[in-house]
């Protein structure tokens, strides 16, 4: 009886190897880009986090409504930061930092409200920026 195996079957180093050669090609093109977007998301992931509280502030400095509770709220979140505490016609800067950026937004009195991100190693302050949709 002879063996029903063909030896035509199953795929030849050749063509193992030109497979290996496109995935390494895509992964050279797909790897900067992923990582180009993980660092950019730090950015977004700041504001989102900071602008409740620029809104807060906001209200605080042009009314002096819930000052009291977002003095509060700052001091129970570890990732935020305010030099002065919120007041009532007080200009206040309002600092969120997280493992890739610091957003700072500077709210005044009138309530107008400025941004200046920078990056923490390794992710760049225009990669931060453009997160935080600040370019």
């Amino acid at each position: 009886m002879r063996n029903s195996m063909n030896s035509d079957s199953g795929f030849t180093l050749v063509e193992l190897m030109i497979v290996v050669a496109i995935i390494g090609i895509l992964a050279t093109v797909a790897v900067p880009a992923y990582q180009t977007y993980v660092a950019s998301s730090h950015g977004g992931s700041a504001m989102k986090a900071l602008t409740p509280y620029v809104i807060k502030a906001q209200i605080c400095a042009q009314t002096g409504t819930g000052c009291g509770d977002l003095s509060g709220n700052i001091s129970a979140e570890p990732s935020l930061a305010a030099s002065p505490t919120p007041a009532k016609d007080l200009n206040a800067v309002l600092t969120w930092s997280n493992a890739g950026c610091v957003l700072s937004a500077t709210v005044t009195a009138a309530g107008n409200v400025s941004y200046v991100a920078n990056g923490v190693a390794p992710i760049s302050d225009a990669q931060c920026q453009s997160g935080a949709g600040l370019n």
